[in-house]
């Protein structure tokens, strides 16, 4: 698993909901397997991009309401228990 990049959450997206964050357009194109397979390092570069599976992670309920307001992109190998970052 690796967290790549993300951004602020855009002011017209439900921030915190991850499944309602990941259908909105902006983040679809910021996470999508083809910008996270860009920045893939090391070994991952060797993995298939279809064994791949990107995502979204908002902040938390209690940390939206603490005032963070970013989102990050995840991806992980499908079948498999993340042990490290594979992305920059």
């Amino acid at each position: 698993m690796g967290d790549v990049r993300g951004g602020p959450i855009p002011k017209d997206a439900d921030a915190y909901v991850q499944q309602d964050l990941a259908k909105h357009p902006t983040v679809k194109r910021v996470c999508s397997r083809t910008v996270l397979m860009a920045s893939r390092v090391g070994t991952a570069r060797t993995i298939a991009a279809a064994r791949w599976t990107a995502d979204v992670m908002p902040p938390s309920h209690a940390r939206y309401e603490d005032g963070v307001r970013y989102y990050r992109c995840i991806a992980s190998l499908n079948g498999q228990e993340p042990r490290r970052s594979f992305f920059h």
